[in-house]
Parts: structure tokens; sequence; C-alpha cells
């Protein structure tokens, strides 16, 4: 998650710079007032509170999970709202599960400073723990803050972003019967005047000015944008704008492409508490299915733990060679250096290696393609492709690969082991394996008869589900994400 998790500068800004901060930020926001009618439920804070005074979890490494759930159920509401609540079957699926994952980034960044904030109120000068009922009147205020005020804020653009976002994609898919856009002038009762320059500009899709301006780059913009076949601006027309008219802190991406409503340059990014980076990492890993990061260009989960760019660069470079691979799979050993130590070509659906080759493996990165996903129409469910089978699984318990990876048409599945090793014998596992397969095949055929689930839906979760279960059972790190 390179565009999330980076070193922070520092230990964050005191805490009431950093007030100060985001109420500049949201200033122009607050003009027109929140419109969402949003408001955090108090229960939730009150939980919340106990668990930071009761030490029940460690503000600086983990993730208040009331404070969390309710903010991230607030990111997905908005974006639900703005970009429309999508089912598989539909193009921009993949894409509607980036930006939920995303709205989780942003959301542990978001809880991560408001709990320190929190906690860093709790003794008092003598460093004694103060009284529950003054320490949380105290820090009433940052709460206010935090989770009331700027959450509005945050849920109002976020529904402007996630409709930017639907609209985009649209403009991407119709570009060739219109394939021009069109800035239209503000619908805000208070317009600013940073966007006004650009009103009226219209530009091909694909034009370089949408990368440094567009609606929504201001917090609470609603500079609407349209497609047209009206002719373009003249080159001498198009308005460069100035320091006043550069995106926002959190808004410099473009949520149709990125995927994410709020980018790494939100100061609760930016001006994280030290730990906050490990912190988020460590908690979406549990929450999520997905770690997905770019790197030069290239999406990707991360390799071990993520923190060598070296080795994450030469296994990125790698998966997106083999991905393309559509008749045949491909198996690849890296060790932890880097070196490519096997690089084989195999059949249709399987590769083999020797038995020298096989020992290779040991705590080394072993990934391969699941090439199946491309025999399928490109809008089928089918070409998620499918996760690990037991002989994939078999061969990472059997040599003691550090980790075992796949990619098909549009995924990376990714299954990592302990640092001291998979802590189960083959045996054991493929005994679990089995036991679990039959569990799940049951609860899919019922499901198939009472009409919940399809049969291209079991097919295409089948595999996901029991890998799922099986790290579960072994305390495993399993990740599946949309790399391409």
């Amino acid at each position: 998650m390179e565009k999330f998790f980076r070193k922070s500068p520092g230990g964050g800004k005191p805490r009431g710079s950093f007030r100060v901060v985001i109420n500049e930020l949201y200033r122009d926001a607050a003009v027109d007032g929140a419109s969402s009618g949003f408001s955090f439920d108090d229960e939730v804070m009150r939980q919340a509170l106990k668990n930071i005074y009761s030490k029940s979890f460690h503000p600086m490494t983990d993730i208040e999970e009331n404070l969390f759930n309710e903010t991230w159920k607030a990111m997905n509401e908005a974006t639900d709202k703005g970009f429309g609540i999508r089912q598989p079957v539909d193009p921009d699926y993949d894409f509607y599960q980036e930006l939920k994952h995303n709205n989780a980034v942003f959301s542990a960044f978001k809880v991560h400073r408001a709990q320190n904030d929190m906690a860093a109120q709790l003794l008092d000068s003598e460093g004694k723990l103060k009284p529950f009922e003054q320490w949380s009147k105290e820090v009433q205020p940052i709460a206010t803050h935090q989770m009331e005020h700027w959450l509005k804020t945050e849920y109002d653009t976020a529904v402007i972003r996630a409709h930017q976002a639907a609209d985009w994609r649209q403009f991407e898919r119709e570009k060739d019967i219109l394939p021009n856009l069109k800035w239209l002038p503000s619908t805000s009762i208070h317009p600013g005047a940073d966007h006004k320059i650009f009103w009226g500009t219209v530009l091909p899709v694909d034009h370089p000015f949408w990368k440094s301006h567009r609606p929504g780059d201001r917090w609470n913009c609603k500079c609407p944008l349209t497609s047209t076949d009206e002719p373009c601006t003249p080159m001498d027309g198009i308005p460069e704008g100035g320091d006043d008219d550069k995106p926002a802190d959190g808004l410099k991406g473009n949520p149709g492409q990125t995927g994410e409503l709020f980018d790494k340059s939100h100061p609760y990014v930016r001006y994280a508490y030290d730990g906050a980076e490990k912190a988020v990492k460590k908690y979406l890993s549990k929450k999520e299915d997905t770690s997905v990061y770019t790197i030069e260009g290239i999406k990707q989960v991360t390799v071990l733990d993520g923190n060598d760019r070296k080795i994450n660069k030469i296994v990125a470079d790698i998966e997106k060679d083999i991905r393309m691979n559509r008749d045949y799979e491909t198996g690849v050993i890296v060790d932890r250096e880097g070196k490519v130590l096997v690089d084989k070509r195999g059949k249709s659906f399987k590769v083999e290696f020797s038995d020298e080759e096989c020992n290779l493996m040991k705590n080394a990165i072993f990934t391969h393609n699941h090439p199946r996903g491309w025999k399928v129409p490109e809008n089928s469910i089918a070409r998620i492709g499918n996760s690990f089978s037991i002989e994939d699984l078999s061969l990472a318990v059997g040599h003691d690969a550090a980790e075992i990876r796949a990619v098909t048409p549009n995924y990376t599945f990714v299954m990592r082991r302990p640092e001291k090793g998979w802590g189960v014998s083959l045996k054991e596992f493929q005994a679990t394996y089995m036991k679990e397969n039959a569990k799940l095949k049951k609860e899919f055929t019922q499901r198939i008869n009472a009409g919940t689930l399809t049969f291209a839906q079991a097919n295409s979760t089948h595999f996901h589900l029991l890998a799922r279960r099986i790290a579960k059972k072994f305390d495993w790190e399993y990740i599946k994400g949309k790399t391409r």
C-alpha cells in the first residue's frame, strides 16, 4: 500500500495545531453547512472512551474497533450514496470494492489520530490517571470535532467524490462517442472563487489538464463535469491556474482512476503519529482480504512484510509478466534477496518441479499464474480466477516456502506463513483442507438449492472462501487483492 503506508514525518502535529490545520482545510466546506444529516452514534463513542480509558488496547499500535467501524460505515454509506451499490456482475464491482477498501485505510488513520489525541489527556500534571468522568468531559471537544464536525465534512465530500468517480468511469467507457469533458459552474449556494476560471473549459477525456485540475479537488466542491461533443477550448485559452487553484490536501487524486476518495496527502496520513502506519496495516490485514499498493505503476499485493522495496519491485515485474500468460502456467521461485532461483514454464493448468527445485522453495517466495480466467468473457465473474488448490498449498507447506502467490487476469492471491514456519504437518494440513472443503461444498449446495447463490458465484468464490477458512484455522495470513 505504497499510496498510504510510508514513514510519517515525525510524531504528528500537536493536537492544537492539528485542529487548526483541519479547520482551515475544511473551512470552505463549512460555508454551505453539512447537508448529510449525518450523526455519530453516542453509544459508540461512550464505548470507545471506555476502551481507551481502560487500556483494553494500545492506542499507538492498535485501532479502536468501535470508532473504526462507525467511521468506515459512514464512508461506505457515502460511497453507496454517491457511486451506487454495485453487484458482482456490474463492470465496476471490483472498483467499488477498491473504494471501500481505501475507505477503510482512511478511516483507520483518522481513528488512530483521534484515539491518540484523547489518550494523551489521560494523565494529570503529576502523571496520575484522571477519574473517568473528568477525562471524558475534557476530551469531549476532541470527540466532537473529529468524530462529528470533521466527519460530517468528510462524509459530504465523500458522497460528491464517489459520484464523480462513477461519472469518470462512465466518461472513460463513452469517450469514443463523447470524447470531451466540460467543466460546468458550481451548484453551490456560495461557490468558491478558485474554480471559476475553469468554468466552461472543454477538453478531451485523456487531456493532461484533468490530472492537475478537476471538479472535486476542493473540499465540498459542487462543480459538475459532463461529457460532450462540443469543440475543445483553444490551447491558448486553457486556464493554467495558480497556487490558490491547486488541489486541496487529501483530494489530489482523481477518485475515478485511483479508487481513493481521500489520498495520502490528507493530514491524517501526512501528520500521523509514529506507529500509525504499522497499526493501520496490522489492523486492516485482519479486517480485510486485500493489501494492495502500487509500485511504479504496477498494482501489487505486498511481498513478505512489505518493507523491502527491492523485493516488492522484482516480484511486481515478474507477476506483471506471467499474469499475461493465457495458455500455460509459469512458476517462479525468488529468494529473499530478490534472486530468481527457478523460472519454469508448465502446461495449461499445472507446472511441475523437480525435487531439487522444490528444495529451493524453503524460506523463499513462490509465485505462479492461474490462466483459466482468460478463457471466459471479460465481464464474467469467473474472470476473477481461482485462489489456491490443495496442490498449491501442499507445495508451500511441504517445502516451507515463506509465501505462495497466484495471479489471475485481474487478481493476486497470497498465503503467507508466520516467520517461524507454517506450524502444521503436511498430513494435518491436507486433512483439514479436505474437511473444510467438504463443509463449504455442502453449504454452497444448500444455498444454490435455496436460490441464494448461483453456480457462477459458487465457482468463483469457493477456493477464495476455503483459503480464508484454512488461514484462520492455522493463523496464516491470506490476502486477495485486485491488481489489474
